[in-house]
């Protein structure tokens, strides 16, 4: 190649990297800058802002190279066109010194490098966190935990839903004992679930705000069973669960890395060109609940379990589906077709997200079957709460707690120690979970514990008489809050501390309740019941006194990461 030739070939490499460089900062630099404006003062570290940088590198490059070879190929075209012989084109680009095409290659694919790099860094834990844990306990036995994440009982079709959103729980309900009036003791995720792994009340354990932390100073249901020589494992899904939140202790494996809003697809989701085509390709809308989706956690949940199948275990399994945005699968949305009305359409995608994770569940508990350790393991299933639609004025959680925010489901299912096809119609909390899972696991519940083992009522050995259903809310936001009882599995008192729906002042603080003829609580009778109101009152301020005397001291987080709080803004607990 002459001189000449050479040279324009390498003025025209230039050329077309700075169209490409030009093109590439229109529709990339805007991005990545809003990226790290996200990130910047969120807790990220130096690493992770480097691996952001060398990521949006990797994606200019992504731009650049192929519009660098169209270019260049562009302009060969138009030099043979205009001088109607053969222009230097790739040809003469490889013949390049040596050094100049070494250099440029390298300078090609480092950010490249770098960015697969990071991400090996960023995911390795994927892997290592799924290693054997070696169980110590002699009773033969395992105990499977499933809170399904908003799951009000009336869609559940054992409990009387005529649409087919829950097949399989049904056939688990049938193989097992359905409990028919659980109530939760608090109507949003982080209260209720600490609730579920305590059996302490809202008051006492102090998990009450979206940045306060599960205390180390409790004794968990994990720390108890681990200590027993059980493997503990749990996978989480919902941001106010998050190992930040100290809800991992006492699990040798606390998988909440789905719930890390990575940079990678933080920056694929606000990359317009791309993430059209990758939405359509792949099906994930690049949000929040992409990496709480049900198929998801199966396959995180049953890698550990393939690795530790011959230990005795505890698995808490935390499912996000139906928890809105409603995501389900076309297919599961065809199944329960909207009405013209958005409430109609909300019932109708969180029906669908149901059935969605109904089927993943039947997947999951079918893969137990296969490995042959069914037959020894515990299955209870329930919610950590429920979800309105317009009724009582209120649209989604965490804002009263009327019966379709705490009335939850609970089945156990096992093949030789549960009884099949028995119902409950005793009144039982989420307070009394933990201690039934410790007795079947036989070993007795510490003194603090509030809650009463169930296995009693499940196998017919206890008379089914109502116990006390304390209700104890905190909002998220410090916005609501309620206390009130149920007695006798109807009677229900409610006092309004504070509210964003319900003027206590103007309506009245105090609300009276027969669930047994007005099960969907819509007839005040506070005026005409006084004398129950009134002992119904001082039962309920006891339970208070006793729970915050007992209360202990908790931290809140002081500065929450920036992909925590945009998960819980994205999941409605923030502004």
């Amino acid at each position: 190649m002459s001189g000449r030739a050479l040279e324009a070939a390498q003025q025209w490499l230039l050329l077309s990297l700075a169209l490409a460089a030009l093109a590439t900062i229109v529709l990339v630099a805007p991005q990545s800058y809003q990226l790290v404006r996200q990130v910047d003062g969120g807790g990220v570290g130096l690493l992770q802002k480097a691996l952001i940088l060398c990521y949006s590198m990797s994606v200019y490059f992504a731009f650049a190279l192929p519009l660098t070879a169209i270019a260049a190929g562009l302009h060969a075209a138009w030099r043979r066109w205009r001088s109607g012989r053969r222009a230097p084109g790739a040809a003469a680009l490889s013949r390049l010194p040596t050094r100049a095409r070494w250099t440029a290659l390298a300078l090609g694919l480092s950010p490249l490098l770098v960015a697969a790099a990071g991400f090996v860094q960023e995911t390795r834990g994927n892997a290592l966190e799924m290693n054997r844990v070696a169980s110590r306990t002699e009773r033969d036995v395992n105990l499977v935990l499933i809170v399904i994440d908003t799951l009000r009982a009336d869609h559940v079709g054992s409990y009387g839903y005529p649409k087919p959103t829950t097949p399989f729980l049904d056939s688990l309900a049938d193989e097992g004992v359905r409990f028919a009036r659980c109530h939760a003791s608090a109507s949003w995720t982080k209260p209720s679930v600490a609730t579920i792994l305590t059996s302490l009340y809202p008051s006492t354990h102090g998990a009450t705000s979206f940045r306060r932390q599960l205390p180390q100073g409790i004794t968990t249901l994990p720390e108890l069973l681990r200590e027993a020589g059980f493997a503990t494992y749990a996978y989480v899904s919902n941001s106010n669960l998050k190992a930040i939140f100290q809800f991992d202790q006492g699990f040798d494996v606390f998988d909440d890395r789905g719930l890390r809003d990575t940079l990678y697809l933080a920056a694929l989701r606000r990359l317009p060109l791309l993430s059209d085509g990758l939405k359509q390709v792949t099906g994930l809308q690049f949000n929040f609940r992409d990496r709480d989706d049900a198929v998801t956690a199966n396959a995180r949940i049953l890698s550990w379990l393939e690795r530790n199948r011959d230990e005795n275990f505890f698995m808490y399994l935390h499912y996000m589906e139906p928890h809105a945005p409603y995501s389900a699968p076309e297919r599961y949305r065809a199944m329960f077709p909207p009405g013209a009305s958005e409430g109609a359409q909300a019932r109708a995608g969180y029906d669908a997200d149901i059935r969605f994770l109904d089927d993943q569940l039947a997947a999951l508990v079918a893969r137990f079957e296969e490995i042959g350790i069914a037959e020894k393991t515990l299955f209870m299933v329930t919610s950590d709460h429920g979800e309105a639609f317009g009724e009582h004025g209120d649209q989604g959680h965490d804002h009263t707690v009327y019966q379709e925010q705490l009335h939850v489901p609970l089945i156990l299912r096992n093949g030789t120690a549960i009884p099949a096809g028995r119902v409950v119609e005793s009144a039982v909390r989420t307070v009394d979970l933990a201690p039934t899972l410790l007795d079947y696991a036989g070993l007795d519940a510490p003194p603090g514990m509030e809650g009463r083992t169930l296995l009693p009522l499940a196998v017919g050995g206890e008379e089914q008489i109502a116990r006390n259903v304390f209700i104890d809310h905190h909002s998220a936001r410090a916005r609501n809050r309620f206390r009130g009882l149920i007695t006798g599995g109807r009677w229900k008192y409610i006092e309004t501390l504070q509210s964003e729906l319900r003027d206590p002042e103007q309506f009245g603080s105090e609300e009276l309740y027969d669930l047994a003829r007005d099960p969907e609580e819509t007839i005040n009778l506070l005026a005409r019941r006084p004398e129950r109101a009134s002992a119904l009152r001082r039962q309920c301020n006891e339970m208070a006194r006793r729970t915050e005397a007992a209360a202990l001291e908790t931290d809140a987080v002081d500065r929450l990461d920036a992909a925590t709080r945009r998960q819980l803004e994205a999941l409605g607990y923030l502004d």
